[in-house]
């Protein structure tokens, strides 16, 4: 028989929280060596995903919605 576990508390669900702390997704991709854009609109992700596809190798788009 299956042991049931008691409800994660405050603690065991900060382990799994990827809003805390806040990533620079685009930070952390350029100390790697992968150029990185920020889009908040429509135009900003337009733009780079033209400058994805101009730019050989990988290219990271952070898409805030």
């Amino acid at each position: 028989m299956r042991q049931r576990l008691p409800p994660a508390g405050s603690a065991t669900r900060s382990l799994t929280d990827l809003g805390q702390p806040r990533l620079d997704w685009c930070s952390l991709a350029q100390g790697m060596g992968v150029p990185a854009a920020k889009a908040t609109t429509v135009s900003e992700l337009q733009a780079g995903m033209e400058k994805a596809l101009q730019t050989p190798g990988p290219f990271l788009i952070e898409a805030l919605l």
